[in-house]
């Protein structure tokens, strides 16, 4: 009987590792998605708004709050995205986090994080 309660055991702890594996995997997914060819995705993910400015054609995304997505549609050649911090109340100017360079024909998405003191981004 003890051989039986260790296997017992052991395939109850390899389904519970198992279950907390996919939990992991499928709530760990965000509100934003793949790139989608001709658009320009940015979410501000981070405590501040954030919008993007495409150069090339003087397009300004709307200003998206914390934990949203916007997107534009893009099209062209190779182009630059500027994305940029806005600040909270106390704080005076918008902040350029990084410029991004993309191709529209593959589409881009921005994922802005960390604080409007710290702020950092993610592309895909």
């Amino acid at each position: 009987m003890n051989i039986t309660r260790r296997m017992r055991r052991l395939a109850a702890t390899a389904l519970g590792v198992s279950a907390l594996s996919v939990g992991l995997v499928v709530g760990g997914a965000g509100t934003a998605s793949a790139a989608v060819p001709h658009e320009l995705t940015i979410c501000a993910q981070g405590n501040y708004p954030a919008y993007a400015w495409i150069q090339s054609s003087g397009i300004r995304t709307v200003t998206v709050r914390p934990g949203g997505c916007t997107t534009v549609r893009v099209y062209g050649d190779t182009t630059m995205a500027n994305a940029w911090a806005v600040p909270p109340s106390g704080y005076t100017a918008n902040k350029l986090v990084k410029p991004v360079v993309f191709n529209p024909w593959q589409g881009k998405t921005i994922g802005m994080y960390g604080t409007y003191e710290s702020p950092w981004l993610v592309t895909w």
